[in-house]
């Protein structure tokens, strides 16, 4: 078809021949393989004598709708939803876009949503979700994911997790692990207010929080406190921390200074033993102990009642004992914190049993002694 004419599409103006005539109704040039609409008019198809799918003069394409707002605009009356399609050709700073809005409600209103792919290079697109926009370019970005496969969650992803998640408040959690569909299950809160995270327990309606991580990574179990330790625990139960291991023969916990092992917490089955670090593979200068009679004769048991429970107790007075035995005593005598609470002196009396040792071998020594100065004596007088 070369030559241009007018084309009359009304109901019944189909001729005998099966030609479209007429010369009334919707005006319509055909110029080769172009069908047009005259000038500030739409172009409209028809089944069954409805409207299915509109151009209008922007050149939106209406499916369903003869007022479309996009490049493709697909309205359904039947499930009142619609959705639009935006498609950019400019490679770098384009985007494409599907937007989705529910059917107006009383007032007028309606809930818009939309997904778009947007350029962020030549080569990478990220997708984007979008909520509450008025239209397709707007509303408020909720997820992304991009061209690595990080996604973000109320902000753009980085390289550091697969997954980032901001909350809207600063305190209002960033994850809730639902279980079986009953609203209880755990929570998970990192707080921008004090830089803590926080593991919540949410059970029939309530929510009460079980640990927590501060800003200086120290770790608190039952508690928001951190009593000068990495890991604080306060409990109401029967245990505070349970450690167990496999039947028989186990080593529950070691300890370490830097590379060195210096100590472990082991069982056999039956009892349980605290363990210093003592291999001879550790040690250097190694000599007999000596005077240690004396060292006891300095020390000074004393018995005394705990200001806290009103018990009774017999040992030693901590910076008393560490001018005797120095290594059997932990930190200096009224040591205080930087906000002046007290860091109280501590005693291993396991440090005490070389000296003690050492004490009544000497004494054995100087008890033979006597015993044989005795014996000379009695020998002599004729006893």
């Amino acid at each position: 078809m070369t030559q241009a004419f007018n084309l009359g599409l009304l109901a019944n103006n189909v001729n005998s021949s099966g030609k479209l005539d007429g010369t009334t109704g919707l005006t319509t040039s055909v110029v080769a393989n172009t069908i047009g609409s005259a000038a500030s008019t739409a172009l409209t198809l028809q089944s069954a004598g409805t409207t299915a799918i509109t151009v209008d003069t922007s050149q939106n394409v209406g499916i369903g709708t003869t007022s479309p707002s996009a490049k493709l605009h697909v309205e359904s009356s039947s499930v009142a939803d619609l959705a639009e399609i935006l498609k950019s050709t400019d490679a770098v700073n384009g985007r494409s876009v599907i937007y989705m809005a529910s059917a107006k409600n009383s007032a007028g209103t309606q809930s818009n949503v939309s997904m778009e792919a947007q350029s962020v290079s030549a080569a990478n697109a990220d997708l984007v979700f979008r909520t509450s926009g008025s239209n397709v370019t707007a509303g408020t970005e909720r997820m992304r994911i991009d061209s690595s496969g990080n996604v973000g969650v109320n902000k753009v992803p980085n390289n550091l997790a697969k997954l980032t998640v901001r909350s809207s408040a600063n305190q209002f959690p960033q994850l809730f692990l639902e279980q079986n569909n009953t609203e209880d299950g755990w929570l998970y809160l990192a707080d921008s207010t004090d830089g803590s995270n926080t593991f919540s327990r949410r059970q029939s309606g309530a929510t009460s929080e079980k640990a927590r991580f501060d800003i200086n990574g120290n770790f608190m179990v039952g508690t928001t406190t951190v009593n000068s330790g990495k890991l604080n625990v306060v409990y109401t139960g029967s245990y505070g921390v349970y450690v167990g291991g496999a039947a028989g023969a186990s080593t529950q916990m070691i300890f370490f200074s830097g590379a060195t092992n210096t100590g472990s917490i082991s069982s056999n089955g039956s009892n349980t033993a605290f363990n210093t670090s003592s291999d001879y593979r550790l040690k250097e200068n190694i000599a007999p102990m000596t005077g240690c009679l004396a060292k006891v004769q300095a020390l000074k048991p004393v018995t005394y009642k705990w200001k806290e429970s009103g018990l009774e107790s017999q040992g030693f007075i901590a910076h008393e004992l560490a001018e005797v035995c120095p290594d059997a005593v932990t930190g200096a005598k009224d040591a205080v914190d930087e906000n002046g609470n007290p860091i109280y002196q501590g005693i291993d009396t396991s440090f005490l049993v070389a000296t003690l040792t050492a004490a009544i071998q000497e004494l054995k020594e100087i008890i033979d002694a006597q015993a044989t100065e005795i014996e000379a004596l009695k020998t002599k007088v004729g006893i």
